[in-house]
């Protein structure tokens, strides 16, 4: 049988066909005790491809809202082959005219501090990340009134108090600058593998470097 693609898996098959897909030798994590599940997906189950930031919380918050879920990926959590690999990734809210960004990374500071307290482990950190604008500042500017609708934290700073804020810094032909005070980073790898604890935690099962061995026929 000719191999095949992720993609071309995923368009040949529906997730709750799959669950039945993927068995023999592999490495395999086994489920725990959930002591979260309620609502009404009881019972559905889903597989989920790929263990990166969407396919680890896709599967978590099936898994929480009581869908029996297998986590699969070919090389494991935040690998160096994945999108949401690499030690850290910048979280911010400034993201010009697209309001849906800033509103998503409003949840994700949400989802970040309740999942930390709940791991007792601590992976952002609050830095600050200061905008230097050269030019008209439309990007930045068109970010504002998202940034107030969603509560974040900010400050429009001259030049002049720039420099003088943070003498380390290159302010040549900076017109402005915006401090957007909740922005830090995030340990991108070591945050792929903590939704992966957290769901191996709450029941679900994962599994790492297996082959489907055989295909529904519909």
């Amino acid at each position: 049988m000719p191999r095949l693609s992720r993609r071309a898996l995923l368009a040949m098959l529906p997730a709750a066909s799959m669950a039945h897909a993927f068995s023999g030798p592999g490495k395999a994590r086994p489920a725990r005790a959930s002591k979260t599940r309620s609502g009404s997906a009881r019972g559905m189950k889903v597989v989920v491809v790929g263990a990166g930031a969407f396919g680890g919380w896709t599967a978590l918050h099936l898994l929480r809202k009581g869908t029996k879920v297998t986590l699969v990926d070919a090389w494991g959590p935040g690998n160096s082959r994945a999108s949401s690999g690499g030690e850290t990734r910048v979280i911010r809210g400034v993201y010009g005219k697209d309001r849906i960004y800033t509103a998503m990374a409003r949840r994700a500071f949400e989802l970040w501090h309740e999942n930390e307290a709940r791991w007792k482990k601590n992976l952002y950190t609050r830095t600050g990340a200061l905008w230097m604008v050269a030019d008209s500042g439309e990007f930045v500017r068109s970010s504002i009134p998202f940034l107030r609708e969603f509560r974040f934290a900010y400050e429009e700073i001259s030049t002049a108090e720039a420099r003088r804020r943070y003498p380390q810094g290159d302010f040549a032909g900076i017109e402005w600058t915006l401090l957007e005070k909740e922005a830090g980073y995030l340990l991108a790898r070591r945050s792929c593998e903590e939704v992966l604890e957290g769901f191996l935690a709450d029941g679900g099962a994962y599994r790492e470097a297996q082959r489907a061995s055989r295909y529904p026929a519909s």
